[in-house]
């Protein structure tokens, strides 16, 4: 399953790490209903392989390291298409950038292992 969030900048968790846990609540809420709104199809996948590719207009990108995959993978469980994000149901979490690309966009694609 692929799912495209056009005109979304991908958080930092610089930014996120450092919040409020409200703060924090509201950044993960806005990412569910986002995913929640650019899915078409929400089966639970188990065990899954998750591709998270974060595009950035200009030269100013997140480090790969630093986008906040915590937050993408608290979205995918609060609409239910991943079951918890441990190890087990999560073996594999893989993280993009491409800067430059004339587009501010994040691409989650979410296969079953």
């Amino acid at each position: 399953m692929q799912i495209t969030i056009p005109n979304y900048r991908a958080k930092s968790r610089n930014k996120t790490i450092t919040s409020h846990w409200r703060v924090y609540q509201k950044y993960r809420d806005e990412i569910a209903e986002l995913i929640f709104a650019y899915s078409k199809d929400r089966s639970v996948i188990f065990p899954a392989k998750v591709t998270i590719t974060a595009y950035f207009k200009g030269k100013r990108a997140i480090d790969t390291s630093n986008i906040d995959d915590k937050l993408i993978l608290d979205g995918l469980m609060a609409v239910k298409i991943l079951k918890n994000d441990t190890c087990i149901e999560n073996p594999e979490i893989v993280k993009r950038v491409i800067s430059d690309s004339g587009k501010d966009e994040l691409v989650i694609l979410v296969e079953k292992c």
